[in-house]
């Protein structure tokens, strides 16, 4: 009983501590008049360019029947534009965010009309190479057959010891759980 409610604690905690972390966190890409349709949130790309397409959800939050958008990738300049899309290139590998933003005629932006998404662009020299395409053969590897020795048989401590270092394991866990 001790051990599961240890693993409860241990589970929860972490699963707690999950939900806080800033890591998990990706800004929104749907804001209270605009929404980012591509690319979506999290995205992941191996071209070094991204068409960014968004609308307008709430109409009513300007009065222009063209509105003015301002559209940003990662805090350079902005770029003003009446358009529902704009294409960026020669972007380099890694995490970009895009920020798209209702602005009246002036330029000044329209309060809870901005949103934002992150997306990622991945090397394209390294795409379709899985870890197990690293892996060498033991051929490869410069270690002699006659060098590995086979498995012990059933009949040494092994399997007790890692009963015990297992249970030792458990122990600390309770042990931690109790003091806290």
């Amino acid at each position: 009983m001790k051990i599961l409610l240890a693993a409860l604690v241990l589970g929860s905690g972490i699963s707690l501590f999950a939900a806080q972390s800033p890591n998990n966190s990706n800004v929104p890409s749907q804001s209270g008049s605009l929404r980012v349709n591509t690319p979506k949130a999290n995205e992941r790309t191996s071209q070094n360019f991204i068409h960014v397409t968004y609308q307008l959800v709430n109409r009513g939050a300007i009065a222009s029947s063209s509105p003015n958008f301002t559209i940003q990738l990662d805090g350079n300049d902005p770029i003003t534009t009446t358009a529902n899309e704009y294409t960026f290139s020669s972007l380099t590998p890694g995490i970009h965010t895009v920020t798209v933003t209702l602005v009246d005629a002036n330029g000044v932006p329209i309060a809870n009309s901005s949103v934002a998404t992150k997306f990622t662009v991945i090397d394209p020299s390294r795409t379709g190479r899985t870890p197990s395409s690293f892996l060498r053969a033991p051929s490869q590897m410069g270690i002699a057959d006659s060098e590995i020795n086979p498995l012990p048989d059933g009949g040494t401590p092994l399997p007790v010891l890692s009963v015990v270092g297992f249970a030792v394991l458990i122990g600390g866990i309770c042990t931690a759980a109790r003091s806290r």
